[in-house]
């Protein structure tokens, strides 16, 4: 009875200590930005880049201090110069706004984009924290899509199931 008591205490005392340290450690918060950087976008993207600065400078500045990881992912269309630019996850918010301001409106030329491409790319490219790891599981992931079209659903390389089991 002594011995289940002491195994009791000190499992008692293991869970309190490592929920402590959960507890202190900060919010891991992973963000990617994904953006129509077509030619529609021309008007808007200024505005863009300055909202998502404005998102990214707030969620940096959260208390306690987040430990987060932005990323940027630009979309066009099919023939364009690119159909999705990957940039990869990074601490540092000065090179998330650098991305942001290398970021041009080009392209398109008809309404629909590739917006599902563009998610794809954000899911599948970008090296998120795997949920499988015990440690890792309250790691906030948020995908921020900007654009000012609908997805060019004739031609989807992923369809929305497929991208729903992805996410």
């Amino acid at each position: 009875m002594q011995r289940i008591a002491s195994f009791i205490t000190v499992w008692l005392v293991a869970f309190l200590c490592a929920a402590t340290v959960r507890a202190a450690s900060p919010p891991r918060i992973e963000v990617a930005f994904a953006i129509d950087a077509t030619g529609s976008m021309g008007p808007y993207i200024e505005q863009a880049r300055a909202r998502i600065g404005q998102i990214a400078q707030s969620l940096a500045e959260g208390e306690p201090k987040p430990d987060i990881r932005f990323a940027l992912v630009a979309f066009r269309d099919k023939g364009d110069e690119f159909v999705t630019r990957v940039k990869p996850f990074t601490p540092k918010l000065e090179e998330m706004k650098a991305y942001l301001d290398a970021t041009e409106a080009n392209g398109g030329g008809d309404t629909p984009e590739a917006v599902l491409e563009g998610l794809k790319a954000a899911l599948v490219e970008l090296s998120w924290t795997p949920k499988r790891s015990k440690e890792d599981e309250n790691v906030v992931r948020l995908i921020y899509l900007v654009g000012d079209a609908p997805a060019a659903a004739g031609r989807r390389r992923c369809p929305n199931r497929a991208m729903a089991n992805i996410a």
